[in-house]
């Protein structure tokens, strides 16, 4: 398998994300990039957070709960 046109294909995909955020430097800023790669928006985010959040004490109060 020749791996050289992946790596070109990667490079000018990388030297093209340089030009917009050099031309345009504040597109990005209502996203944010996860742990696991996934690109959210501000409110996306803020309604995962609230989701783990909820998710954390449940399991925090099922772990305190003695039978």
């Amino acid at each position: 398998m020749d791996i050289k046109p992946i790596i070109i294909r990667l490079a000018v995909d990388a030297d093209m994300r340089s030009k917009l955020l050099l031309q345009f430097p504040h597109i990005l800023d209502g996203y944010i990039l996860t742990g696991q790669g996934e690109v959210l928006t501000r409110e996306e985010a803020n309604q995962l957070d609230a989701h783990r959040y909820l998710l954390d004490g449940l399991s925090f109060v099922g772990s305190r709960i003695r039978l």
